[in-house]
């Protein structure tokens, strides 16, 4: 790319490869990372606790079970 377009691209696309994260930044996602995985494993047992009660008969189904406007 010899225009000068060319130029400030490559120019721009170095730049934002040479970006590094902070200290900070780095402890910030692996905590996001760690809280994502921890929240997903709360709702999975949850919904694994809970799922026999899917069935119950007081529903009468577990369509009718999950479908509010039916209460």
């Amino acid at each position: 790319m010899g225009t000068e377009i060319g130029i400030i691209q490559a120019a721009v696309t170095k730049a934002g490869e040479e970006e590094e994260q902070t200290p900070l930044q780095e402890k910030l996602d692996e905590f996001g990372n760690l809280l994502a995985k921890m929240i997903g494993i709360i709702c999975l047992l949850v919904w694994v606790i809970n799922y026999k009660h899917f069935f119950d008969p007081v529903h009468g189904s577990v369509v009718k079970g999950s479908d509010a406007q039916n209460a």
